[in-house]
């Protein structure tokens, strides 16, 4: 359950200043409206002990810990409300006897350091917006420092990974010729996006250097294009000129963006075991076990 986090010591520390916080009697600090709702119509009553907020599987999540009659339960959220996770702390007795027997064998006699009882109620996926986002990013050279400047249309200021070059699936070729017909294939890289799997491909026109993300399934994530300042609608250009006064422009480019990943609730929650067994002073083992006493995952192998 222990894990380094985004934001985690600044939240820590309020969480160790000695504050008891009930849910439902005082707001829980760190979360969003919506994440805070839903924590306060699940677990009111229960004693809050600490909030960490992380990017995770491509997208925002609120982890939250409680506790209640010796109890310990981690709640991940997402910041539209969505309970995504459930991790609670369990004994060997609160175990289906299937998955207690094979939580006991696998410790062969070794001290079991920690249960925990996992249910995951929705997972992220791309989810297509219904109008694209789009934007402006530039980036210059100034007094010997990058600047990077994104703007939106407006002229609103707002605040890539690489991985190893692969073949385009066959439904993300056809996507991208249907969408590109005139343009030159330069570049494919692999990325991950938590759990999404992302190609990143390089394209040429005339004069023009366009960058696609997109999914193996043909999805268009979203689409960088090489512009100049006169591309731009008056507002952005104005504040992309100011930001590059006495600089050097190193890039100006429009980003659009057509799916973002969301959390999707499962029909049903999944649920599995974990446990945590000392193998040697500096060694520990993990498995995971399914409640028909199936083995999940094993880092013995």
């Amino acid at each position: 359950m222990i894990k380094a986090t985004l934001g985690a010591i600044a939240l820590a520390a309020l969480a160790g200043c000695g504050r008891k916080i009930v849910v439902g009697e005082e707001q829980i600090p760190g979360l969003s409206p919506a994440a805070a709702a839903a924590v306060e119509k699940h677990y009111s009553g229960m004693l809050w002990t600490k909030t960490e907020r992380e990017r995770a599987r491509g997208m925002v999540i609120h982890e939250v810990e409680f506790r209640r009659g010796g109890k310990e339960v981690e709640v991940e959220v997402a910041p539209d409300g969505t309970i995504m996770e459930i991790k609670t702390k369990v004994s060997l007795a609160d175990l289906p006897e299937a998955v207690a027997a094979v939580i006991t064998a696998k410790a062969g006699g070794r001290k079991i350091l920690e249960i925990e009882k996992k249910e995951t109620l929705a997972v992220p996926r791309l989810v297509k917006l219904e109008s694209p986002l789009a934007f402006y990013e530039a980036g210059a050279i100034k007094h010997l420092w990058y600047r990077k400047l994104k703007v939106r249309p407006d002229g609103t200021i707002f605040g890539k990974s690489k991985g190893k070059s692969s073949a385009l699936p066959a439904a993300a070729a056809e996507a991208l010729k249907k969408a590109f017909p005139d343009a030159t294939f330069d570049k494919i890289e692999r990325e991950r996006e938590g759990r999404a799997r992302l190609h990143e491909v390089k394209l040429s026109r005339p004069g023009r250097e366009i960058e696609v993300k997109l999914a193996p399934d043909g999805t268009v994530v979203d689409v960088e294009t090489e512009v100049g300042v006169a591309d731009l609608p008056e507002a952005a250009a104005e504040v992309v000129r100011g930001f590059a006064r006495l600089a050097i422009m190193l890039k100006l480019e429009k980003k659009e963006v057509f799916a973002r990943t969301a959390p999707v609730r499962l029909p049903k929650p999944g649920v599995v075991y974990e446990a945590e067994i000392r193998k040697s002073f500096r060694r520990k083992r993990q498995i995971q076990v399914s409640p028909d006493g199936k083995v999940v995952k094993d880092t013995d192998g």
